[in-house]
């Protein structure tokens, strides 16, 4: 009956059922997953990810998305096939196993996996740090200590500010207004300053102006160390926008 398990999850006309079923799950993780509490070293690989502009692999997949996929396969395909092994018995021995049964149990399965990651019998973390590190290890890759000292963050030059989440997934509501860049003559308007650094020439880098979608106007640099210090803030790693310096409106 094993065999008959084994080649009944196997058969390529069940393989759509499958993969739709694994695309749920990993749709779903990716989606709802708390990166502050990553293993220190996976979110050292992501970094270094990051770091070096390689965050998607040569099929244009990201990496974290591949080695969660790979884990979620292997994941899927066991406990289908353990549950069925378990309850084998109260089929009884004539009762023969088909795709009906199949569907069952990859949606409980799907169930289990997105509702209760860090239980016993998955530790997800472990599972996904594992896969990426053997990614590193056979591509050749370096994380360096660097990549160790700071959680997990990637910088968007659509909005101008550094976020928590993952860049493939994006996380900002339907109606998200970007920030607007504003002409490089514009900080000497007159009678502007900007609210944050009170000077028309800011010290930091970048000293362009953007306006927010609370209309308001403040050096790109300013705003961009504002909004990397709210959100490397503990109680705040998992939020994906900072309250505005002036109105406390929301800043993606």
């Amino acid at each position: 009956m094993d065999a008959h398990i084994i080649a009944l999850y196997d058969d390529e006309t069940n393989a759509p059922m499958i993969n739709d079923s694994i695309n749920f799950v990993v749709e779903e993780i990716q989606r709802d997953i708390e990166l502050s509490e990553l293993s220190r070293h996976l979110k050292a690989i992501m970094n270094s990810w990051v770091r070096t502009h390689s965050w998607y692999n040569s099929d244009r997949m990201s990496k974290f998305e591949w080695c969660l996929r790979n884990v979620v396969s292997r994941t899927m395909r066991s406990q289908v096939l353990d549950l069925f092994k378990v309850r084998i018995k109260d089929y009884g021995p004539g009762r023969s196993i088909d795709e009906d049964d199949l569907k069952f149990k990859l949606r409980e399965v799907s169930y289990r996996l997105t509702r209760f990651t860090s239980d016993y019998f998955w530790d997800l973390d472990t599972e996904l740090t594992t896969e990426a590190d053997r990614w590193v290890i056979n591509n050749g890759e370096r994380v360096i200590a660097i990549d160790f000292e700071r959680p997990f963050s990637w910088f968007s030059s659509r909005t101008m500010s550094t976020h928590y989440h993952l860049p493939h997934v994006p996380k900002y509501p339907v109606n998200f207004v970007p920030l607007q860049v504003l002409a490089c003559d514009f900080k000497h308007e007159p009678n502007w300053t900007c609210s944050i650094c009170l000077e028309v020439d800011s010290i930091a880098v970048n000293s362009r102006c953007v306006r927010t979608a609370c209309q308001h106007i403040f050096h790109m640099g300013c705003l961009d160390d504002c909004k990397r210090v709210f959100l490397q803030q503990k109680e705040n790693y998992n939020k994906t926008c900072v309250p505005c310096p002036l109105c406390r409106a929301p800043i993606y």
